[in-house]
C-alpha cells in the first residue's frame, strides 16, 4: 500500500502519465452521469462529510464502549484522527488543484482524497472488530463484503463527480490502508507484549 502511495506521488510530481490517466477517466466518466445515480452517490458520497461521519463514529465508538471495548474506541479514534491529520499535511504539501469540472462543492486541495483516505480506515476498523464475532460463515463474509462495497462505492463517488482524479482516489486508499495495518500491527504487539499473571495451582 505504501509503495503505491509512494509512486503516485512520484509520479504526480514528476511526470504527465498519471495526468494523462486522470484525464481520460475525468473525461469518460461524463457520459454516465445521470439524475437517479447522481442522487444515490450524493447520499453515499455524504457519508464522508465532516458533520455525518461525526455522528457515524460517535455510534461506532459507543457501539464499542457499550460491549466494554474502550480501548478499541479510543484506538479508532486515533487511528481516524492520524489519518485525517496525515492527509491535510499531504494535502498542503502537494497543493494538487481538483478537477475544474466537478458537479458538487469540493473545498481545498485535491491529492490524496480526504473521502478515499477516511473510508478505508473506518470500515476496516468494522471488519477487523465485529468480524470475529459474526459465527456464520456466510453472513461474515456478507458483512466483510458489504463493507468493502461502501469503500468502492466512496471513492467511486469522488471521481464520478468529478471531485477528485482517480488516482487522489488510489492514493488515499493506499495510504489510508496503509495506516489502518500499520496501526493494527502496533495494537497487536502492544497486546503481545503485555506482562502474563502468574497461574498458581492450588494446593489441596
Amino acid at each position: 500500500a505504501f509503495i503505491i502511495f509512494a509512486l503516485i506521488v512520484i509520479s504526480i510530481l514528476n511526470s504527465e502519465s498519471i495526468m494523462k490517466l486522470d484525464l481520460l477517466v475525468n473525461q469518460n466518466i461524463i457520459p454516465i452521469q445521470n439524475p437517479a445515480a447522481s442522487t444515490i452517490l450524493w447520499l453515499i458520497t455524504n457519508l464522508m462529510h465532516p458533520a455525518v461521519f461525526a455522528i457515524i463514529f460517535l455510534i461506532f465508538a459507543s457501539v464499542l464502549i457499550y460491549k466494554k471495548r474502550k480501548k478499541e474506541a479510543i484506538f479508532s479514534l486515533c487511528v481516524v484522527a492520524a489519518g485525517y491529520l496525515l492527509k491535510a499535511i499531504i494535502k498542503e504539501v502537494l497543493k494538487r488543484s481538483r478537477p475544474i469540472n466537478s458537479l458538487i462543492e469540493a473545498s481545498g486541495y485535491s491529492f490524496p482524497s480526504g473521502h478515499s483516505v477516511l473510508s478505508i480506515i473506518f470500515f476496516s476498523l468494522i471488519i477487523y472488530f465485529f468480524k470475529d464475532g459474526i459465527k456464520n460463515k456466510t453472513q461474515r463474509w456478507l458483512f466483510i463484503s458489504a463493507n468493502i462495497l461502501m469503500i468502492l462505492l466512496i471513492g467511486f463517488s469522488r471521481i464520478y463527480f468529478n471531485a477528485h482524479w482517480l488516482s487522489d482516489v488510489i492514493g488515499g486508499f493506499s495510504l489510508g490502508l496503509f495506516l489502518v495495518l500499520v496501526s493494527i500491527w502496533l495494537l497487536k504487539k502492544t497486546i503481545s507484549k503485555k506482562p502474563r499473571r502468574h497461574q498458581f495451582s492450588r494446593v489441596a
